[in-house]
């Protein structure tokens, strides 16, 4: 938790999902469907907000977060 520049406790209140673009090398780029995720901020552990909201991204399915 040293390297988090943010730590906070929130309430999920909306998803949807963007489209991304992510280059493994020179000739190897890859578009995937991610998650985004908008939080209301209910208490801040870590870290300065200056909105009572966040929009976390991560990916879907084995490779992304539960929340």
């Amino acid at each position: 938790m040293d390297r988090c520049p943010f730590i906070f406790k929130g309430t999920p209140i909306f998803t949807d999902t963007v489209r991304t673009v992510i280059s493994f090398g020179i000739n190897d780029t890859r578009s995937t469907t991610m998650a985004r995720i908008t939080f209301t901020i209910e208490r801040v552990f870590k870290g300065d907000f200056s909105t009572d909201t966040v929009q976390l991204i991560t990916a879907i399915g084995d490779c992304g977060f539960r929340f």
